[in-house]
């Protein structure tokens, strides 16, 4: 995905910078390189399932996201990029759904519908931007759409309701690329004055894929009876955080 606007993003990095010297617990070194968590406690939960055990199957996914703190009073911290990467051999079938080769222009003008088949995917997303209850105001909606090895998310930034429906302020439009491996999606916030980090923050995300056959489940199920799908939360004071869900599959 790309930055909304170089503007915003340099103020975002101000911004993060600046709340870094502010935070009320300090960073650790992580195993690895990185950045620990400030916090004790997993920054996110995170609930992750394909709509089928069947091995070498077409396959839909979901996925819910909520961003936590330990501290009731306290905003989440807001993520940079979230990676989710399929279990080995696992499969993308570009040709199970016709690929958009609209352009962002072309989308701007004509929005999502004008590759209303190739959308594969939707999802909602709840925002803290600064203020106590601020999530009423509005959110996004976003439809993935297939792209030539590629999604491309088409976002509704909407007031009141997140959904097809809502009364839509401005789109906005990212492209990351897809395969076998898994995709990252990159997630720009604006600037606010509120802590921890002074930037909106995600609370929550819904996340649906069409088991129409884009998604492959690999050939075979592992001795273990699962295949493991990782997340990774990339968070902008420096954490990253992976967590693994181990997907019942049929041996």
């Amino acid at each position: 995905m790309r930055a909304r606007t170089i503007w915003s993003g340099v103020i975002a990095a101000l911004a993060t910078a600046l709340c870094s010297t502010m935070l009320a617990a300090p960073l650790h070194a992580a195993p690895g390189g990185g950045m620990s968590s400030p916090d004790p406690a997993p920054l996110q939960s995170t609930s992750l399932t394909l709509t089928t055990d069947r091995p070498g199957s077409a396959t839909g996914l979901t996925a819910r996201i909520d961003f936590l703190s330990s501290r009731p009073w306290v905003r989440p911290y807001s993520v940079r990029q979230i990676g989710v990467q399929f279990p080995p051999g696992f499969g993308v079938d570009f040709a199970a759904a016709p690929v958009c080769r609209a352009s962002d222009a072309e989308l701007y003008l004509r929005g999502a519908q004008v590759c209303a088949n190739s959308i594969i995917g939707t999802a909602t997303a709840k925002v803290d931007f600064g203020w106590p209850n601020s999530d009423r105001v509005g959110a996004p909606f976003e439809q993935f759409i297939l792209g030539d090895g590629e999604l491309i998310i088409f976002e509704y930034n909407q007031l009141g309701k997140s959904a097809a429906d809502g009364f839509t302020v401005f789109p906005l439009i990212f492209r990351t690329p897809l395969n076998g491996a898994g995709f990252v999606m990159s997630i720009p916030e604006a600037p606010t004055l509120a802590l921890p980090d002074m930037l909106w923050a995600l609370k929550s995300v819904d996340l649906t894929f069409d088991g129409r056959g884009v998604f492959r489940t690999p050939a075979t199920c592992a001795e273990s009876g699962t295949w493991p799908m990782t997340m990774t939360f990339s968070y902008y004071m420096g954490v990253e955080e992976r967590m693994t869900t181990r997907i019942p599959c049929r041996r």
